[in-house]
Protein backbone atom coordinates (compact mmCIF):
# COMPACT_ATOMS: atom_id res chain seq x y z
CA UNK A 1 0.00 0.00 0.00
CA UNK A 2 1.35 3.43 -0.91
CA UNK A 3 1.21 6.51 1.31
CA UNK A 4 -1.45 8.00 -0.97
CA UNK A 5 -3.56 4.84 -0.79
CA UNK A 6 -3.27 4.85 3.00
CA UNK A 7 -4.40 8.48 3.08
CA UNK A 8 -7.44 7.72 0.89
CA UNK A 9 -8.29 4.71 3.06
CA UNK A 10 -7.95 6.72 6.28
CA UNK A 11 -9.94 9.66 4.91
CA UNK A 12 -12.94 7.40 4.32
CA UNK A 13 -13.31 7.04 8.10
CA UNK A 14 -13.15 10.74 8.95
CA UNK A 15 -15.80 13.24 7.80
CA UNK A 16 -13.57 16.19 8.60
CA UNK A 17 -10.59 14.97 6.55
CA UNK A 18 -8.75 17.94 5.07
CA UNK A 19 -6.90 16.69 1.98
CA UNK A 20 -5.20 20.02 1.35
CA UNK A 21 -3.81 19.94 4.90
CA UNK A 22 -2.67 16.32 4.43
CA UNK A 23 -0.96 17.32 1.17
CA UNK A 24 0.71 20.27 2.89
CA UNK A 25 2.07 17.95 5.59
CA UNK A 26 3.29 15.47 2.97
CA UNK A 27 5.21 18.34 1.38
CA UNK A 28 6.51 19.54 4.76
CA UNK A 29 7.89 16.08 5.50
CA UNK A 30 9.04 15.53 1.89
CA UNK A 31 7.01 12.34 1.60
CA UNK A 32 6.13 10.93 -1.82
CA UNK A 33 2.50 9.70 -1.91
CA UNK A 34 3.49 7.03 -4.44
CA UNK A 35 6.07 5.48 -2.11
CA UNK A 36 5.16 2.15 -0.51
CA UNK A 37 4.68 2.31 3.25
CA UNK A 38 6.62 -0.93 3.79
CA UNK A 39 9.75 0.69 2.28
CA UNK A 40 9.73 3.67 4.68
CA UNK A 41 12.06 4.11 7.63
CA UNK A 42 10.64 4.05 11.13
CA UNK A 43 10.74 7.84 11.33
CA UNK A 44 9.01 8.25 7.99
CA UNK A 45 6.30 5.81 9.09
CA UNK A 46 5.83 7.93 12.21
CA UNK A 47 5.42 11.01 10.00
CA UNK A 48 2.76 9.22 7.93
CA UNK A 49 0.98 8.13 11.11
CA UNK A 50 1.06 11.70 12.40
CA UNK A 51 -0.47 12.99 9.16
CA UNK A 52 -3.23 10.37 9.41
CA UNK A 53 -3.83 11.42 13.02
CA UNK A 54 -4.08 15.17 12.41
CA UNK A 55 -5.44 15.57 8.86
CA UNK A 56 -9.02 15.26 10.05
CA UNK A 57 -8.39 18.05 12.60
CA UNK A 58 -9.47 16.21 15.76
CA UNK A 59 -10.64 18.18 18.80
CA UNK A 60 -8.31 16.20 21.06
CA UNK A 61 -5.24 14.16 20.17
CA UNK A 62 -3.00 12.07 22.42
CA UNK A 63 0.46 11.43 20.99
CA UNK A 64 2.38 8.91 23.04
CA UNK A 65 4.68 6.29 21.53
CA UNK A 66 4.11 7.66 18.04
CA UNK A 67 6.82 10.25 18.55
CA UNK A 68 9.43 8.19 20.41
CA UNK A 69 12.86 8.89 18.95
CA UNK A 70 11.46 11.51 16.63
CA UNK A 71 10.93 14.58 18.80
CA UNK A 72 14.03 16.46 17.63
CA UNK A 73 13.04 16.12 13.99
CA UNK A 74 9.52 17.26 14.79
CA UNK A 75 10.79 20.22 16.80
CA UNK A 76 13.09 21.34 13.99
CA UNK A 77 10.34 20.97 11.38
CA UNK A 78 7.71 22.97 13.24
CA UNK A 79 10.00 25.58 14.78
CA UNK A 80 10.91 26.73 11.26
CA UNK A 81 7.31 27.68 10.46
Amino acid sequence: MSIGELMRYTSAYHRGWDQSYADELLDTFSLDPAKKVKTLSRGMRAQVALICAVAHKPDLLFLMSLLVGWMLSLEKTFSMQ
